[in-house]
């Protein structure tokens, strides 16, 4: 079985080519960073399954799919670390839907249901399946772009929603983003880049290499004694703002 993996973080790129390489029936044939390398891949490979993480640059793996000309299309099976993504994932037929960080033993079995799936129907057949999931996917494409409204942070066995209109910043700590509103903080598995890419631009800006804040929600821009600037939020927390920043916030403040 030849598997591209799409998956723009690194080493998780990395654990899922080492796991699935442990595999005598598995030939991992390429690692993409992004929605464009992963297109070119499953055309110059023809691979019988992509893993692909949902949020990637350029390209989401929903769009690498819907992108596909139907004689190379693959068996998907999507990754993220939002559980939000899971419905859509389904909804479009992934064969699978792991949650990061994913579990060796999860990713082994969602193999091995794709070569099942491989053995059950004609390549035609799962040729035209995977066509009605193209065509799903473009007629229910929004034109707003992948942008979300919420979170759904897991803690234990409790799963809490976080409006994105209720978060007053994210913040980066080390493998995790903490999402701060009012009341209360939210630790989601993340990054800066992917929380970047997912808060709307129009109401969230990155101020900090470890702060996005939510301009709506902005009390006051303070200046200290040696020039540094933070933000004061309505809560009364503060972000701090890198001097690489200081023009863009600026500029989008004095737009508000």
């Amino acid at each position: 079985m030849r598997v591209v993996i799409a998956e723009d973080e690194p080493l998780a790129a990395q654990r899922l080519s080492n796991e699935l390489s442990r595999r005598s029936d598995v030939c991992v044939v390429e690692l993409c960073r992004d929605g464009p390398s992963a297109q070119a891949a499953i055309a110059r490979h023809k691979p019988d399954v992509v893993v692909f993480d949902i949020t990637m640059p350029g390209l989401s793996g929903f769009q690498v799919l819907e992108h596909c000309a139907l004689e190379d299309m693959p068996i998907p099976i999507f990754v993220s670390a939002f559980e939000q993504f899971a419905l859509d994932a389904f909804r479009h037929n992934a064969l699978d839907f792991l949650l990061k960080p994913i579990d060796s033993e999860a990713l082994h079995a969602s193999i091995d249901r794709a070569r099942q799936r491989m053995k059950e129907v004609s390549a035609e057949t799962l040729a035209r399946e995977l066509q009605a999931v193209v065509e799903q996917l473009r007629s229910e494409r929004r034109p707003e772009g992948p942008h979300v409204t919420e979170f759904w942070v897991k803690a234990g066995r409790r799963n809490t929603r976080v409006g994105v209109e209720d978060i007053e910043y994210a913040e980066a700590l080390k493998d995790y983003v903490t999402l701060q509103t009012a009341t209360q903080s939210h630790l989601l598995r993340s990054t800066m880049t992917r929380m970047e890419a997912l808060l709307p631009p129009h109401q969230f800006l990155r101020v900090h290499r470890s702060y996005i804040v939510n301009l709506d929600k902005v009390a006051a821009l303070v200046s200290g004694e040696k020039g540094e600037l933070t933000l004061e939020m309505m809560s009364g927390r503060i972000a701090r703002v890198g001097r690489s920043h200081a023009a863009a916030l600026a500029d989008r403040l004095g737009r508000k």
